[in-house]
This record gives structure tokens, C-alpha cells and sequence, in this order.
């Protein structure tokens, strides 16, 4: 699943030593196994710096198809990575190594330390530099604690499967494919080197499953806090961090809140966040030489020339976040039609935190009803047309240009699905205003079901009435607990990341009132001026395979105005969306945006 692929181009040569030492050219790609402490091996590739000799080292594990020397490093460019030692790893029990995949946890942690430590023990590796993205960056997680670690690029992934990758506000997302269905394709495509090695039988295809599947199925059907989880990751092993860590993600990626928590997790001296490189990046993002491309990979290369290299180019100075904003299209997104800035931090230091009113007639006010009022809706009993909508534009993503006509039926237009939904709609908007940041929606609500899904959804409405996705938020109603102390707040008290518990299910007493904190994956958008700002509450998230079902009985009542106010908290930005710089030709920064609604 992940967009930038290896392709296979060079042959190796297998061997369970270390690689060749220096030499005065640069030695070939060698096909290496790393012999774990209970004999185990994992098979990968080892491809030396251009020139040879003792380099830095970027440094992946992946449980995708790793039957070729890499050709490329994820978002770092060739001639950048080409000036370091490249070692690329299969996981235990994928691609040819040998082994059961435990799915992230303690086994996972053992090798990813034993790894670290073989690495830092030979001549040629200078220190190491984690990298990866999806499956291939959530063992980066365990990686940090070693020593000899300088700077990780952690691109698109998880630091915490519960929050924002496998499960999604409590709902099985989309990130659970790049968790399992990357483990076993991983272990398909290296069985004929597993073959050719000599120890397809290390275990066999069939003791594979049989013993992976218990791990398998915990991971689609567990949504609490179980053991299975807590040892899995987890955000604790951030507190460890040591060195430099370059977090990526993208406004539409399918593992939402991955690097947004890692990065409000970890100590802010060692942390930045570049938004340019996640599963969703236009095409532009992700082909050299394109003029955002050059935009978004500026800091990640000036990160590992500093923190990789040791080039003192004054990085460590440099904005803390760079900012793509999108213009109001998920097609124009794709096309590359976004604006890029640095900022100084996230959430932006200079954010307006606003918030908005559920109405009256489906208004969206920015002062509450003065009576109180309630709007109802059945519960959807059914799986609807596009309930998870980042996953199916992963996949759309590999369509490029051609998939442009299908993203634009797919997700410039809710206005078919919004029919069978609640939507609150602003007035158009008199000025642009720029929204950059995490949302919350806090809804009053009372139901006849004592459990199911919600699915909210800020939208851009145009003038021709298309409404089109800008972010979403899930949330399974029966964990809707949050612990306060750990949810993150605004200056003024507002909670904009609620910590959920997990700790278990808390059945929705049926017909009383209850308050619900639902967030939204943070977004950055300009909304133009005569453009309105929608939110679309669905009543059940749709298209979730583990979504709980109420069978047609249930029945949802909004509550709006006096004591139980629905409204959503907003992060407006002031005064710098004409800052960013077009990604593509034809593209104009907007001109001012409005420093208050209403």
C-alpha cells in the first residue's frame, strides 16, 4: 500500500556475513541475512554509499515485498540517500525471513533492538537514521530507543495503533491493510527467495497462518485497551527519544492521527512535521523535480544533511512545520493545487480556536440558539456507498491522472449521501478563511440503540452546491469516555484532542442525553470567499466492516441550543493563508483570510 514503491533493479548476492568493507568503489548491493539471538534470520538488502565505506546508515524494516536491492529509500531522494549505507530488513516471518510475525509486538521489539545493535557493530555504519512508512515506519516506534540512532525520517505511520491507524475513534480502520494484509502479501512475495535460501520451511506457508492467526484476528476485532494492544507500540516509547525525529503525513492519509500524535508526543527539541509525503500525496509531491515536490522534500533534506550527515547548514533554526494547504477540491488536492509554508509549530501558534453552533433549519452560527431545539434521524442499518473515504482514495491514488474523473464523482460532492444525513451549513462566507488544525465536535445526543458508530464531516460547499470532503472524524459511541487530564487543550480550556480511554465499553443508556467529543482529523483548507462551511453528521459511520449494526431500531435525536449546545470547535488561522507558495503552475495564493467568522 505504501506510494512510493521499491522497484526491482538490482541483483544481489546472498550472504549471511557482514558486507564487504570499504572499498575505492562503491561495492554492489548485497542480498544479507542477520542471524537473531534464537537463530532466526532476517533476510534483506544491504546497498552501500556511493563510494563505499564507513556512512550513516537509513535504516528500514518492512513486511511488504523485499526481494530486490532498493532503489529507492520512501521520501528521501536517491542522490541524497546515495550518501548513506542503506540496509532494508524484512520482519521476522515476512518477505524471505524466517520466523511468525507477531503482528508489532514483543518479538518485534526484541529484533528491531538486536538489529540496532548488529548494525552499530559493524565498520562501515556510521549512526543510524530509522526510516520507513506504514508497517514499514511503526517498528521506527521500538527503533529510537537505540543508541546509536542520530535522526529518524518517520513518514506516514503509527506510534500508537489505537490512535489514528488500526482503529480509528474505536472503528476499524483503514490502516488495519497495512498492519496484516502487508504481512502476508509480504510473506508471498518472499517465499521463492525463502526457497532459494534454503529455509521455506523456517516455518512452512500453512504453520505461517496457523500461527499468526490468532494475532490476526485480535488485531480486526479488538477496540478496547486489551493486553493485545498494550504491548504493541505505544505512545510511552516516545519518551525515549534521543535524537532528531522528522515526522510526514498528508491531509487526507489513511492513518489520520498517526503523526500528529507522535509528534505532540514527543519532547519538542527533537521533533518536526512535514505534511508533503503520506499515502495520499498528489503526484506532484512525489516526483522529483516538480516544483512541490521541491517544496515539501526542502526540509527533509535539510534535516538529514544536518542531523544525517553532520552539515552544519543551520537547520536546527529553521521552522518546526511545513504547511500544505489545500484549496477546497480533494480532485485539486490530487492535482497538486495546494499551497506550502513553514509555521513554527502545530497546532499554529496563532490559531483563533472558533467555535460554531449547530442550528435551527440546518444553520451553522457562530452564537448559540437562544431556545432549545432537536433534529432526529433513523440509524443507518447498512453499509453506505463510501463510508471510508481515505482508504478508497489510497487506492484511487494509484491510478494517478487517470483516476482524476473518479476522485472528482467519489469526493467533490456529498451532496447525495448528505441527503440521509444531518448537515448544519454556515451563510457563505463574505471573506477567505483559512481553517488549519485539529477539530473537535461536541454533540448532545440521544438514542434508542445502545451502541453505534458516528460519522461526521467537515465540507467546503461551492457556490454551485457541491459539497466536497475536507476531513472526517469516527467515533464508536459505547467508547466515547476521554480522560480529561490527558486530552490536549486550547489557552482557554477547550479540549481540540480528546485523550479517548479505550479502557472499555460504556453502553449508550437509551433515550437520556449524552455528550460526545468527536474529532476530526486535523485539516489545513481555504475556504474562498462565497464559498459556507458544512458539517454532515452521519448517524452511523458506514462501510465499516466492524461497525456495530442496530438491526433498524434505533432512532438518533440531536440536541441544539440552552443547556445542551452541539457545536464544532474550529481552527481558524488569520492573516496567512496569501503566505504559501502555489505548488503548481496556475495556481494563485488566495488573497487575505478573514481573522474572525461572522
Amino acid at each position: 500500500m505504501k506510494r512510493l514503491a521499491l522497484a526491482a533493479a538490482c541483483m544481489g548476492l546472498l550472504g549471511a556475513a557482514a558486507p564487504a568493507a570499504a572499498q575505492s568503489t562503491t561495492p554492489p548491493c548485497q542480498n544479507i541475512a542477520v542471524q537473531m539471538p534464537d537463530g532466526v534470520k532476517l533476510d534483506g538488502w544491504f546497498r552501500p554509499a556511493a563510494g563505499g565505506g564507513r556512512a550513516p546508515v537509513l535504516w528500514t524494516m518492512t513486511p511488504y515485498a523485499n526481494d530486490a536491492c532498493p532503489t529507492s529509500v520512501g521520501g528521501i531522494d536517491n542522490d541524497l540517500a546515495q550518501r548513506f549505507n542503506v540496509i532494508r530488513l524484512s520482519y521476522r516471518g515476512t518477505g524471505a525471513s524466517e520466523g511468525v510475525s507477531d503482528e508489532w509486538g514483543p518479538q518485534t521489539r526484541k529484533d528491531v533492538l538486536d538489529v540496532g545493535k548488529w548494525i552499530s557493530a559493524q565498520p562501515w555504519a556510521g549512526g543510524l537514521v530509522p526510516t520507513g512508512a506504514s508497517a514499514e515506519g511503526a517498528w521506527i516506534t521500538y527503533a529510537l530507543e537505540v543508541p546509536r540512532v542520530i535522526a529518524a525520517v518517520w513518514e506516514m505511520s503509527c506510534a500508537d495503533p489505537l490512535r489514528g491507524c488500526i482503529r480509528t475513534g474505536g472503528t476499524l480502520a483503514g490502516g488495519i491493510l497495512a498492519l496484516t494484509e502487508g504481512d502476508l502479501a509480504g510473506y508471498a512475495s518472499g517465499l521463492p527467495r525463502r526457497i532459494q535460501n534454503g529455509h521455506a520451511t523456517n516455518p512452512d506457508p500453512a504453520e505461517q497462518l496457523g500461527l499468526q492467526g490468532p494475532d490476526i484476528a485480535h488485531a480486526y476485532t479488538d477496540d478496547t485497551e486489551t493486553d493485545f494492544w498494550k504491548e504493541r507500540l505505544g505512545l510511552q516509547y516516545l519518551q525515549r527519544i534521543h535524537a532528531p525525529v522528522m515526522y510526514t503525513t498528508d491531509l487526507y492519509d489513511f492513518v489520520p492521527e498517526g503523526m500528529y500524535v507522535a509528534y505532540e508526543n514527543t519532547a519538542p527539541r527533537y521533533r518536526w512535521l512535514d505534511l508533503g509525503f503520506g499515502h495520499n500525496s498528489s503526484g506532484a509531491e512525489v516526483t522529483e523535480g516538480t516544483q512541490l515536490h521541491k517544496l515539501v522534500e526542502a526540509p527533509i533534506r535539510r534535516f538529514l544533511e544536518r542531523y544525517g550527515l553532520g552539515r552544519r547548514n543551520g537547520f536546527e533554526r529553521d521552522p518546526r512545520m511545513t504547511l500544505v494547504t489545500n484549496l477546497g477540491t480533494v480532485s485539486g488536492y490530487e492535482q497538486g493545487h495546494v499551497l506550502v509554508r513553514s509555521e513554527r509549530d502545530w497546532p499554529l501558534p496563532e490559531t483563533r480556536w472558533t467555535r460554531l453552533h449547530l442550528g435551527d433549519g440546518g444553520t451553522l452560527n457562530t452564537a448559540p440558539a437562544k431556545t432549545a431545539s432537536t433534529a432526529a434521524t433513523p440509524l443507518a442499518t447498512v453499509a453506505g456507498p463510501k463510508g471510508e473515504l481515505r482508504t478508497a482514495l489510497a487506492v484511487m491514488g494509484a491510478g494517478g491522472a487517470n483516476a482524476d474523473p473518479l476522485r472528482q464523482a467519489w469526493y467533490d460532492d456529498l451532496r447525495p449521501e448528505e441527503a440521509t444525513a444531518l448537515t448544519y451549513t454556515t451563510a457563505p462566507l463574505k471573506q477567505n478563511v483559512e481553517l488549519s488544525g485539529p477539530m473537535v465536535l461536541r454533540v448532545f445526543a440521544s438514542s434508542t440503540a445502545s451502541d453505534f458508530d458516528w460519522q461526521v464531516r467537515l465540507t467546503d460547499v461551492h457556490p454551485d452546491g457541491r459539497s466536497t470532503w475536507i476531513s472526517d472524524g469516527q467515533l464508536r459511541a459505547s467508547l466515547r469516555a476521554i480522560d480529561p487530564r490527558r486530552s490536549r487543550r486550547t489557552p482557554a480550556g477547550d479540549i481540540i484532542r480528546p485523550w479517548y480511554t479505550w479502557a472499555g465499553h460504556d453502553p449508550v443508556p437509551l433515550g437520556q442525553t449524552v455528550e460526545y467529543l468527536v474529532e476530526l482529523a486535523p485539516t489545513s483548507n481555504v475556504f474562498a470567499a462565497g464559498d459556507r462551511i458544512r458539517v454532515d453528521i452521519q448517524p452511523v459511520a458506514d462501510g465499516y466492516a466492524d461497525s456495530a449494526r442496530t438491526g433498524g431500531a434505533g432512532l438518533l435525536q440531536i440536541l441544539r441550543g440552552g443547556a445542551n449546545d452541539s457545536s464544532i470547535l474550529l481552527p481558524l488561522v488569520p492573516h496567512r493563508c496569501q503566505l504559501g507558495v502555489p505548488g503548481v503552475d496556475g495556481v494563485k495564493a488566495p488573497g487575505d483570510c478573514a481573522g474572525a467568522l461572522g
